[in-house]
């Protein structure tokens, strides 16, 4: 197997770009696309007097600007659960979140409604995001939270499930892109977000990401497969 930064694929009659950063670049509409950040996590566990580090929602900003950086986004939508949790939205995870939305201002930005964004959860007003509440259809992709509530039709673009996978022989899990006939599912974003594994079915395909590399994992290495 070898590895890059990025991997291009085509599925949905669509090129996508699957990045390391665990972000995807669609490049046909100049839009980036991520899912899962979970912004403020860790503060809502230690809040709860779990000893989790600090720094995580600062440090998955400053990735999420990079990649826009790097693409020229001219559009950003996040596939569901922004924000962890109420909680999260403590006055330190805001000012870190306003800013970076100072520094994109001019980017348009939406925000598939997840299962995490309800009520308080969801963002507040002046971060100025367009809110699709079941799902967002362009350029012939349907963009959802839940891949399970993605419907017929449009070839679907997914979070939620966080897919990560494991080779064969043991070492950790890591973080996947999964493609599937029906479509395509984004590794978690959020440093602290976790995963859970999956094992890909005949005619699917995983991209591990890992060490700054995306790699496609053949679907017997895979453990459990």
């Amino acid at each position: 197997m070898t590895g890059v930064g990025t991997v291009a694929v085509v599925a949905g009659g669509e090129q996508f770009v699957l990045r390391a950063d665990r972000t995807l670049w669609i490049p046909g509409c100049r839009m980036l696309v991520v899912a899962d950040l979970h912004l403020g996590k860790s503060a809502v566990f230690r809040r709860h007097g779990l000893p989790v580090p600090e720094g995580d929602t600062e440090r998955d900003l400053e990735r999420l600007s990079g990649a826009i950086a790097a693409q020229g986004a001219e559009q950003l939508l996040i596939a569901g659960d922004f924000f962890h949790a109420p909680a999260a939205q403590s006055q330190e995870v805001l000012a870190l979140v306003r800013r970076w939305r100072s520094e994109h201002a001019g980017l348009a930005v939406r925000l598939v409604v997840g299962n995490h964004d309800r009520g308080r959860a969801m963002p507040p007003a002046d971060l100025e995001f367009a809110v699709s509440e079941e799902s967002h259809e362009a350029g012939g992709l349907r963009f959802v939270h839940d891949p399970g509530r993605a419907g017929p039709g449009a070839y679907a673009v997914a979070g939620h499930l966080h897919p990560a996978v494991r080779l064969r022989g043991g070492g950790r899990s890591v973080p996947c892109f999964w493609l599937r006939e029906a479509g395509l599912v984004l590794p978690g974003f959020g440093t602290f977000t976790g995963g859970a594994r999956v094992r890909p079915g005949e005619g699917e395909r995983v991209f591990a990401v890992a060490d700054g590399m995306v790699v496609e994992v053949p679907g017997r290495l895979v453990a459990g497969s």
